[in-house]
Order: C-alpha cells, then sequence, then structure tokens
C-alpha cells in the first residue's frame, strides 16, 4: 500500500512543512513587508509551535509527539478553511472582524490567479493532520 511508503518519513515531512511554512510567513511580512491580517496571525500562532515540538521530538524519539502537534494544526486548519471560505465567497458574512493589518476577506497576493497565502496555510496544516494521523495511528512506531 502507498501509505506504508510514506509511514517511516510522516514525521520529517510534517517538520519540513512546518519549518517551510514559518519561514514563507516571516518572509513574506518581514522582507517582502506584506501585513499579515488577523486571521493570519492566528494561524501562524498554531504553525510556529509545531515546528519546535517536530524539532525536539524528532530529536528524542517521542513516541507521543501526535498528542503534541495535532491540537495546534488542528485548530490552525480550522481557521485557514474559514479564512479560505470567506476569501472565496462561500461565507458571505463574517463571524470575526479584522482590526490587524490587511483584509481577511481579501486575496492579496495570488499565484496562478487563485493561490492565496491562506490557501498555502491551508494545504500546509492538512499535510501536517494527514502526517500526524498516520503516524499515530502506525502501531509499529
Amino acid at each position: 500500500m502507498v501509505l506504508n511508503k510514506f509511514r517511516p518519513w510522516v514525521l520529517n515531512i510534517s517538520w519540513v512543512q512546518a519549518v517551510a511554512a514559518s519561514i514563507g510567513s516571516m518572509y513574506v511580512s518581514e522582507i517582502a513587508h506584506i501585513a499579515p491580517c488577523s486571521l493570519c496571525w492566528y494561524q501562524r500562532i498554531c504553525m510556529f509551535p509545531i515546528a519546535v515540538i517536530l524539532t525536539v521530538g524528532i530529536k528524542e524519539k517521542n513516541r507521543d509527539i501526535a498528542k503534541y502537534v495535532l491540537p495546534f494544526s488542528i485548530t490552525g486548519w480550522v481557521i485557514a478553511l474559514y479564512q479560505n471560505l470567506l476569501i472565496y465567497g462561500v461565507i458571505s458574512h463574517p463571524i470575526y472582524s479584522c482590526t490587524l493589518g490587511a483584509d481577511c476577506t481579501d486575496k492579496g497576493v495570488t499565484f496562478l490567479g487563485f493561490i492565496t497565502f491562506p490557501l498555502l496555510s491551508l494545504a500546509a496544516f492538512t499535510i501536517i493532520n494527514i502526517c500526524m494521523m498516520i503516524y499515530a495511528g502506525n502501531k509499529n512506531r
């Protein structure tokens, strides 16, 4: 099965994804000077600790690492999903008023005409969630 081929690598895939997302978000705000909105900040609050937790967990060979990562990654995924539903017009009235930085419903910078930073965040959290669920479900760790 394809899943068995990826099983030994899920922690490393998650770590690379979390570090890349963290560095990417810092680049966008600190070097490219694109101000993040409030919802983007909440997603960062969820993503940054994941990179640290995975770094320590992999180094220490912590078998329960998914228990520590999943609360952050699921919360970040829900926030990213909500923001994407706002941006792409599925939800027309936000339940949250964006007060910091950019407008949470603005697409801002897009790649290929439809890929936004919140969509990249949703993809990152999805990858991490899937990897952590695979890891948590592996009884032969």
